[in-house]
């Protein structure tokens, strides 16, 4: 989480996965010291209304150096990740 500036959480409440991966991030991030962290450092949340029941769970990271990426959590491990 060093090097993380900003986190997106969009996730879809039947994706169990996807749900269990927010979950993860959210207590991780609530524990976490404040010397781990960037200063501006921004988390965003949601819960969308999904268009489908099969629509994914994203998670969007803003890294230091400008890269941005973004992961469907109802697929990926936070290990992997």
């Amino acid at each position: 989480m060093m090097y993380i500036n900003q986190v997106d959480l969009q996730v879809n409440p039947v994706d169990i996965v996807g749900m269990n991966n927010a979950n993860y991030m959210i207590r991780m991030l609530s524990s976490l010291s404040s010397k781990y962290v960037q200063p501006g450092f921004e988390f965003k949340h949601e819960i969308v209304k999904p268009a489908s029941y099969y629509q994914p769970s994203y998670m969007a990271l803003k890294f230091c150096n400008g890269y941005e990426r973004k992961y469907n959590i109802g697929i990926s491990t936070m290990g992997n990740i």
